[in-house]
Parts: structure tokens; sequence; C-alpha cells
């Protein structure tokens, strides 16, 4: 694909897919990188899997209007816009149980050795966590700030995070968060390797550590992004289909305009 240098020339950089899959409507993802696995979910709950060497094939179907999936041993967990989570057995694609959390919303699923624990909405928009024994029976329901996210920490405990003014702040949960200060508009993730990224108007921002200062990528039509395990190279999706690939430690101005290509019809 022919393309210029975006830095002087103001131009988009050269950047190619590795592979498109023929999958409609996905609405999640998740990748086995151990497998060299992609494991899709659709708008009406299709799970697919697209390999580079076999195809994209249709594995079972789910739980429509998937917001999250996520894979742990030989198991998927598939988390629904109603709040419905439901477990399954990859290699024999079925289905081990489903339970309904309550929460709208959803801001996503964490798998730690010993449980499993949700982060979302209640009906009166409430922040909560609902913890959940891996047999599928919940375990305890904790409320949490709003826009606060959920993570697992490198001792595989759950983590909560939330930016203010100050900086970024990171407890284990079950610990006080709310220290009185408001927080920034920012929606957070935890990235792999212990970063978090925060999107908000007028683009992302990155923390490698909490309490330091964030490194920030100005993209105001910015809608998502995701930090790679290596914690220096992200990755942002735009409200009009863009995908840009940003180095955060390169200067400001580089990050200012990172490279990007048209690779969907509507937001990312």
């Amino acid at each position: 694909m022919p393309g210029k240098s975006a830095h002087f020339l103001h131009q988009q950089a050269a950047l190619e897919a590795v592979l498109v899959a023929p999958v409609e409507q996905p609405r999640a993802m998740s990748w086995v990188g151990t497998r060299e696995l992609l494991l899709v979910a659709t708008h009406d709950g299709t799970i697919a899997a697209v390999e580079p060497a076999f195809g994209t094939r249709r594995l079972f179907q789910s739980v429509p209007e998937p917001v999250h999936i996520s894979t742990f041993g030989g198991d998927v967990l598939v988390l629904a816009r109603d709040g419905t989570l439901e477990r399954w057995n990859l290699a024999d694609k079925v289905r081990l149980w489903s339970l309904s959390t309550g929460l709208i919303g959803n801001q996503g699923v964490r798998v730690s050795p010993t449980e499993i624990a949700c982060i979302g909405d209640d009906a009166q928009a409430r922040r909560e966590v609902v913890v959940i024994d891996l047999d599928g029976s919940e375990r305890e329901r904790l409320p949490v700030p709003s826009r606060t996210t959920l993570g697992v920490g490198d001792d595989s405990t759950f983590l909560l995070a939330r930016s203010t003014e100050s900086g970024l702040r990171i407890v284990p949960l079950g610990q006080s968060i709310d220290d009185g200060v408001p927080s920034t508009a920012h929606a957070l993730r935890f990235s792999p390797g212990g970063g978090v990224v925060g999107v908000a108007s007028g683009g992302v921002a990155v923390w490698t550590s909490a309490g330091g200062s964030a490194r920030t990528v100005r993209m105001p039509d910015a809608v998502n992004a995701a930090l790679h395990a290596d914690g220096h190279t992200l990755a942002v999706g735009t409200r009009d289909g863009n995908v840009a690939i940003a180095d955060i430690d390169a200067p400001a101005a580089d990050r200012a305009r990172p490279p990007r290509v048209q690779a969907h019809e509507g937001p990312v």
C-alpha cells in the first residue's frame, strides 16, 4: 500500500492489514497468542475462530449483542449487553453455565485462577463489580465509583483504577478508591503489561504506572484504544473508521499525527 511520511507531509503513512477475516458485525474479540487464534463474537452471538492457516469457521452460538469475550484455559467467557455471562468449553463447544449479572453498560470480564469478576452499571446507573466463582455462582457484589475500571495484577489479584486531575490511582479490589476528588472524563481500560489506557474527547492518555504522568495521543475523533504488551505501541480506533498506530515514546508532534488507515465503515 503506497504511503508517505505522516510527520513531514501530513499524509497517511503506509499501514497494511495482515489478515482480513470475513466476519460480519463483530462486537468483541479475544486473541489467543499461544495458538495464533482470534475469537470473534458477532452481533447475533455467533462465536467464530479466525486462524491464519485455516481461515474462518463458526464455533457455536452464544448470547446476542456480546460486549466482551475472554479466554482462559480451554474455556471462553461471553458477556452480553443485557448482563448475561456464559462460560463455554472451546474444545467440546458446550455451554457450561449461564448467569445473569444484572449489569448493563458493561465494561468487561476479568479472570483470575480462582474466580471471575464483571464490571458494569446496574439499573440505577451505579457502577458495581460482581465476583463469581468458577462454577458460575455469585460470590459478592461490590459498589465502585463511576468511571472506575477493573484489571488483574501480576499476582492474579483484581485491581481497580480511577483517574483524577492529580493522576491515576490503582488499588486492590475491596479497598476504597474514592478520595472525594472528581474523576476525569476518561473511559479507562487496563492493558497487558500493567498499563492503563484512557479515551476521552481530546484523544488518548496512557499511564504506565500509578501516580505517574500520562502520555497523550491527541486525536479528537478517537473512540477506542489498546496498548501493546510492550508498553510502547498504541492502536487507536476512530469515530469514522480509521485505525492509527502511535509510538507513545515519540515526540509530542509525532504523537499528534500518528499514521492511520481507513479500515472500517463505522466507528471502531
